[in-house]
Order: structure tokens, then sequence, then C-alpha cells
């Protein structure tokens, strides 16, 4: 196996930074966001990039993905999206009949309708396209705590 080593230049480690703390500082205070409502999201694009979720102002998960639109799409099937199990167990676990939801099984109806209005009356969106570095970024926020609801799992360990 050939390994070859491409040096970093100060001044690319610096363009990157200063990528990075542009992206970070566009992330903990938005610009605008979009409700986080199927009907809304209709023009997410098919490319790399970086979600960030507020609940009424506060940022409260930070997402990656490799295709936006197919993981915003996610969010809506709890099946598919720890951030939407998270919320539904912590909000709605004195549901009469609850059962946690996993990726194999839903929530029950009510929950489900439960969390379908909360994310359409409580939760917002910021989108950011970025090609490259997305991961790391996501990470910086994770690592900082807070009150993110990020679940740290197999998925990229």
């Amino acid at each position: 196996m050939a390994v070859h080593y491409i040096p970093a230049k100060q001044e690319r480690i610096d363009i990157f930074a200063a990528f990075v703390a542009e992206v970070m500082s566009v992330i903990r205070k938005p610009p605008r966001t979009s409700p986080l409502q199927r009907s809304k999201l209709t023009d997410v694009p098919s490319t790399p990039g970086i979600y960030a979720i507020y609940e009424k102002g506060e940022l409260i998960y930070v997402g990656e993905s490799g295709c936006l639109k197919e993981r915003i799409g996610d969010l809506f099937r709890t099946k598919n999206h720890s951030l939407r199990r998270s919320l539904g167990a912590e909000r709605f676990r004195h549901f009469p009949g609850f059962v946690p939801a996993t990726t194999k099984q839903d929530f029950t109806a009510e929950v489900e309708a439960a969390l379908n209005s909360l994310y359409q009356n409580c939760l917002s969106i910021l989108i950011v396209p970025v090609e490259f570095g997305r991961k790391e970024i996501e990470e910086q926020f994770v690592d900082a705590g807070g009150n993110l609801r990020n679940k740290r799992g197999r998925r990229g360990r």
C-alpha cells in the first residue's frame, strides 16, 4: 500500500478553521429558520450538509448528512431518527399505554400525533449545505454539551 503524505499548509488550515467558525456561528445564531413541517421543507437540497433543530429558538439538536433531503425526511419517521424517539419518550411517556419507540417500532398513534403537533408548533430547522468537514462541525457541538439531545451511538464511531 502506498501512503502519500501531503503537508497541510498553515494557510489552508486557517481557511478551514475560519470556515468552521463561520458555520458554527450561523448555527448558534441563525439569521432565519424554517418551521419543522413537511410542507415547508419542499426545497431541501440533496447535497451534504448540517441541519440544526431549534425549539422556540433554542438549539436542541445538530446533525449531519451526506444527503440532506433524505435525512430531513427521516426526522418525520420515528424508526429512522433518534431525535424523534428521544422527544417522544421525554415529552409523552405519561400517555396511557406508552411504549418506547425503537428502530423497529413506532410510538402509539396518540404519541405520533402529539409529536407531529410538537414539530409543527414548536420546532424549527436551519439547513446549511457543507461539502466537507460536516462531521467535525457536528462533533464540536455535541462535545460542547449543553441542552443538545444528540445521542452518541455506533454511527460514525
